[in-house]
Formats: structure tokens, sequence, C-alpha cells
């Protein structure tokens, strides 16, 4: 085993959380989509991300990995707390969990994934034409 692999996945985690982190303060400011400038900071860490993965194959694995990362840990981090007992109506924890879901598939596609290819695509291109 290499040293790439668990750094490469300490790399996508932390892409991960922070995009995660982004998207959740952009939706916790009441925005129901992506602004232009939330996207763009997405595209810069995603550029980011791919100038630190390098590979091809690493930065191929990571978005699908990332997205994936980050459609979860957002998905949690509106629902934790309905799941921990925080919403006033007793039994809607279903509900909350409902609109949770819609709201994060409604925020994050297709937009996020586009941004996140083309960002990492062009963070392993950069690297690669610099380094």
């Amino acid at each position: 085993m290499s040293w790439r692999r668990p750094r490469s996945i300490a790399i996508v985690l932390a892409w991960s959380i922070t995009s995660a982190s982004i998207v959740l303060n952009a939706f916790l400011s009441g925005s129901l989509t992506l602004n232009w400038y939330v996207l763009l900071l997405l595209f810069f860490l995603s550029v980011f991300a791919g100038m630190l993965l390098q590979d091809i194959k690493a930065i191929v694995l990571g978005v699908f990995e990332a997205v994936f990362l980050t459609v979860l840990l957002t998905y949690i981090g509106l629902t934790l707390p309905a799941l921990a007992g925080g919403t006033p109506f007793y039994g809607q924890t279903n509900a909350v969990t409902m609109i949770a879901l819609q709201d994060v598939f409604t925020m994050f596609f297709p937009a996020f994934p586009i941004i996140v290819v083309m960002g990492a695509i062009i963070g392993g291109f950069v690297e690669d034409w610099l380094f």
C-alpha cells in the first residue's frame, strides 16, 4: 500500500466536510439554491482538491466520493436536530427528514456535481502544467 491512498482519503474527507459546511451555511442563511458565489467558492475548492490529488484516477474517484459524502453530510446536518429530539412538534421527525431530503436534492443537483467535476479536472490539469 502506498502513501497515496491514505493521503487521497484525507483530501476527499476534507473536501467533503468543507463543501458540506459551505452548503449548509448557504442553506441556513435562507437560500434554497446555491448562489453564484457559493458555486464559485465550491469551484475553487474543487480546483485546489484536484491539484492536491494529482492523479486522474484519484481525481475521478475523489469526485464521486466527495459528491456522495457532501450530500450525505448535508442531509445529516439538516436532520440531526430532528433526530435528536430538537423539533418542537412531537412525532414530526419523518416529515422533517423528508423535507430535508427534498431540499438537499433540490439544492445540489445538477449544478453541484458539474461544478465539482469541472473544478477537479481543471485542478489536475493546472497541477500537471505547473509542476
